[in-house]
């Protein structure tokens, strides 16, 4: 039971997500990204040239707490997932990570339409394949860095690529200011 009100905790927060942004004074964005980690298979390859992708995907919630200059400094919080594929050893059969973790960023804003920014994330991480129980926690990180562009005032693209655990190492979404 416990299992399974974390779990449904981890989902409900995955599926809500808001940010924020300290440009054109829209404070708040909703962000959804997809993404994946690339990674060599030791069961595949003896010799680790198997490379695999791991897809994946996260929400974010940031809020504006300062600026300086054309920068801003936000903290929020993430959540993600990485679904590694199928085992008959796996709790129902898919390996997976789910990650729900508080998040800081510090960025600038380049142009109008362009912001860049370096972000980490720490938290906490369920797995149902990185221990010797069906269902273990662990501690998720991740250190990134991303860019924002925006098509017009509220719609934008985003990308971020960095280290991590728990979710994945590559996103891309949209993103909506408000």
């Amino acid at each position: 039971m416990k299992k399974n009100i974390i779990i449904i905790l981890s989902l409900i927060g995955m599926t809500v997500s808001l940010s924020a942004n300290a440009q054109n004074d829209n404070k708040m964005t909703i962000g959804v990204l997809g993404g994946s980690n690339i990674y060599v298979d030791p069961i595949l390859s003896t010799n680790n040239s198997a490379w695999a992708f791991v897809p994946g995907g996260s929400v974010f919630m940031d809020y504006s707490v300062a600026t300086f200059g054309k920068g801003h400094f936000t903290v929020g919080a993430q959540a993600g997932f990485q679904l590694w594929g199928k085992s008959s050893t796996a709790v129902n059969g898919n390996l997976y990570d789910i990650a729900v973790a508080p998040r800081a960023t510090v960025g600038w804003n380049l142009a109008k339409w362009f912001e860049l920014h370096l972000g980490v994330t720490a938290g906490l991480g369920f797995s149902n394949w990185r221990g010797a129980k069906d269902f273990n926690t662990g501690f998720s990180y991740s250190c990134f860095v991303g860019t924002e562009f925006f098509f017009n005032d509220r719609f934008g693209l985003m990308l971020e690529a960095g280290y991590s655990d728990y979710t994945p190492d590559a996103n891309a979404g949209l993103v909506f200011r408000f």
